[in-house]
């Protein structure tokens, strides 16, 4: 059996009686001021050589007294290597009793590394090499090592943050499925470059979270899911997370590669204390995040709590509505109730995800933790999930353009009652339409039938939105009866001239003026009145394309309310596409919304 011996200064004479007498190899203790290089120096010496069986000195004047339970605190519970590795018996060198050992020594009453000495696998000897040979000969590794993980007590210490293990567990699982291929067909190493990264090693390489690792049997090093990359190609990403400069800055960047120089993340290293991992300037780093409201984005991605020194996630004391994340979706949504905002958390909270979905919030990544760890293949669908999500608020940013849009109509209207009901409706239409989307989402997930009366909405927003024309022609034209038997009307328009009646010439496309225009007792349609406004009122350029394309429109919503099939199912003679039931989606609303943004121009 391959027998390895650690010594340091304090223990060289002892060490090389050992290796002379007993044939051990020896291996020089390497001094470590933080866990993640005892992570990483135990790490290396197990893969460089094949140790079998360790002889551990159990004071270790760099660590104390009891330094040397650490070492095996770190070999038993380094995830990086194989159970087999873990499970080695280790012998710990003291002149002291078992008891001795218990009742004259300090020890640190979060990591409990005196657990150890009660577990399988674990024996102790005094520096006599007869003792030594003895315990040696009948050493035997640890044979259950998920009973071992039960005989620990390690807790989280009061200086370390939930929040932070959670986030660089999560951006560590994350990569693990975020992989993808570059162009010459390589997989591209994000995992690795994540678990470089010093703000995430010093993070999972320290006891409790290796404890944590360990439990949930959740780190595995070689297993590799390639996804294919997200497209977004030309889309305007912004990314604001406390942890951006902690891997997740690097994981979105590569997550959302296909964006470029579309991809903004906020840097929150600046204002930040390194030496305390925390905020100095928590008001600075908000303020710059807030710097990008009213600018374009397809997606913006919020992180729920942003400071975790009074935010973390055991912190129950915080209503969701408190945390800094959620303040910020608000000015957000307050600024264009359009933005396509995810949020980011560590908390699995539903309530707190719930709050924020409320708000106004399009879909959620709820980050894991060794806590709340899921197996790698749930990983994948989680991440599946969120690239479903993404892509829906790709597909809904529009809004954003549609919600400036009614905001600038809405401030060049005055204030009378006329221009107030047009301001209304536009405001009943956008949530409309906004719910629409929102039901669609819905829907897609459920049977065909429902999602069909869910589309329906899309009608619904289509039809209210129309209503700003009737609302325009009942107030800049009036009715003028000229005779009783048989009833004939005529349509006066706001300057007193008469609606003149207009037949479209497909030859030379425009309208032809045939004077004015007499109606019985049937409506007069309203696409006629909308010519005169348009033909003669505004005398608009382009006025004949203008009328013409909107008459559509005006047929489009009549087929809807009168459920007329001939009207609804009218086919392209060449494609066979159906012209008008882009009523039941976002294609239908945006073209009537782009004429009535023209028509209000002209109020």
């Amino acid at each position: 059996m391959n027998t390895y011996i650690i010594y340091d200064e304090g223990f060289s004479q002892q060490a090389d009686c050992v290796e002379n007498q007993l044939s051990v190899k020896k291996i020089s203790y390497h001094s470590c001021e933080k866990e993640m290089e005892f992570h990483d120096w135990l790490t290396l010496e197990f893969k460089q050589n094949d140790i079998q069986l360790l002889i551990i000195p159990l004071s270790l004047p760099l660590l104390g007294d009891t330094g040397g339970l650490l070492l095996g605190l770190h070999i038993r519970l380094n995830y990086q290597l194989p159970i087999e590795k873990r499970s080695i018996p280790i012998v710990f060198i003291s002149n002291l009793s078992f008891e001795n050992i218990l009742t004259q020594s300090t020890f640190d009453g979060d990591n409990n590394p005196q657990n150890l000495l009660l577990t399988e696998g674990i024996y102790i000897s005094s520096d006599d090499i007869d003792e030594i040979k003895e315990k040696l000969d009948i050493a035997k590794p640890l044979s259950n090592y998920n009973s071992f993980l039960r005989q620990l007590n390690i807790r989280r210490s009061e200086d370390i943050g939930g929040h932070d293990i959670a986030n660089a567990w999560g951006c560590y699982k994350l990569a693990q499925v975020a992989e993808n291929k570059d162009d010459i067909g390589k997989p591209n190493r994000i995992k690795d470059i994540i678990f470089r990264q010093e703000f995430i090693a010093k993070h999972l390489k320290q006891l409790y979270a290796k404890y944590l690792i360990c439990r949930g049997e959740s780190f595995n090093d070689e297993l590799r899911l390639q996804m294919s990359p997200l497209k977004c190609q030309g889309k305007q990403i912004l990314f604001i997370d406390d942890k951006a400069d902690e891997g997740w800055g690097t994981l979105m960047q590569y997550v959302f590669n296909t964006a470029g120089a579309g991809f903004t993340c906020v840097d929150p290293s600046p204002y930040k204390n390194k030496e305390k991992d925390g905020f100095t300037d928590f008001d600075g780093f908000i303020a710059e995040c807030k710097s990008h409201i009213g600018k374009r984005w397809d997606l913006v991605i919020i992180d729920l709590r942003l400071n975790p020194e009074t935010e973390d996630i055991d912190n129950g004391n915080i209503s969701p509505d408190g945390f800094s994340g959620y303040k910020l979706i608000d000015e957000f949504l307050n600024e264009n109730a359009g933005y396509q905002i995810m949020v980011s958390t560590a908390s699995n909270k539903i309530w707190n995800i719930n709050a924020a979905l409320n708000r106004g919030a399009k879909g959620y990544y709820v980050k894991e933790s060794p806590e709340f760890n899921y197996p790698l293949s749930e990983t994948k669908n989680q991440f599946e999930n969120f690239r479903k999500e993404v892509e829906i608020c790709f597909e809904n940013a529009y809004l954003q353009d549609i919600f400036s849009s009614i905001e600038t109509i809405k401030g060049n209207l005055e204030t009378s009652a006329f221009e107030e009901s047009i301001k209304k409706q536009l405001d009943l239409a956008f949530y409309l339409i906004s719910r629409a989307e929102k039901d669609k989402q819905f829907a897609a997930e459920k049977n065909k039938q429902f999602a069909a009366e869910k589309n329906k909405q899309f009608a619904f927003a289509y039809v209210t939105l129309y209503q700003i024309i009737e609302i325009v022609t009942d107030e800049l034209i009036t009715k003028e009866q000229i005779q009783t038997n048989p009833v004939i009307n005529k349509w006066k328009l706001s300057d007193g001239t008469y609606i003149h009646e207009f037949k479209w010439d497909s030859q030379v496309k425009s309208y032809q003026d045939l004077g004015e225009a007499q109606s019985g007792k049937e409506p007069f349609p309203q696409w006629k009145k909308m010519a005169g406004l348009v033909l003669q009122k505004w005398a608009m350029p382009k006025g004949d394309r203008f009328v013409r394309d909107l008459s559509f429109l005006i047929e489009k919503r009549n087929g809807f309310i009168h459920n007329d099939k001939t009207i609804l199912d009218k086919q392209d003679k060449k494609t066979g596409k159906y012209l008008n039931h882009d009523i039941f989606d976002k294609s239908g609303f945006k073209s009537l919304f782009d004429s009535l943004n023209t028509i209000c121009s002209y109020l």
